[in-house]
């Protein structure tokens, strides 16, 4: 598989293959380093949606200085938290904690649900082929 940051300055990060369902990559630095590019980058290679953290992105109305994705990135990959809320609306981090929670376990309940799928039609795949053999054999 193809390091997902080859051209990128965090390509010296080494990143293993995701072997649990339940992995939360937590991706933070200074400002303008390019976490917006990293996350894109690392969401696209597997198939994640982004859980945006920024306390200023989560408004709509104030996309200059706070390098929200753009729409055109933002409909690359599904985005949370992003210009979800107008400036008159109050928001707590307390509010944050509580929606990001419930939003990881839908999302894990939700790759947990797709692989058990696959691996059940895998498995169905696997017993029509061998029944398939079984039949042949006979004959």
């Amino acid at each position: 598989m193809e390091h997902p940051f080859k051209h990128h300055i965090f390509s010296r990060i080494h990143f293993p293959l995701v072997s649990s369902p339940k992995t939360l990559f937590v991706l933070i630095g200074p400002t303008a380093v390019g976490k917006t590019a990293c996350a894109l980058q690392v969401a696209r290679h597997y198939a994640c949606p982004i859980l945006n953290a920024d306390s200023r992105q989560i408004y709509r109305d104030i996309p200059i200085g706070t390098a929200a994705p753009t729409e055109e990135e933002r409909a690359l990959v599904p985005h949370h938290f992003v210009g979800i809320l107008g400036l008159e609306d109050y928001y707590s981090a307390a509010r944050y904690e509580e929606e990001a929670i419930e939003l990881l376990e839908r999302v894990f309940r939700d790759v947990r649900d797709v692989a058990r799928d696959l691996f059940r039609t895998e498995l169905r795949v696997a017993r029509r082929a061998l029944e398939g053999d079984d039949v042949e054999r006979r004959e």
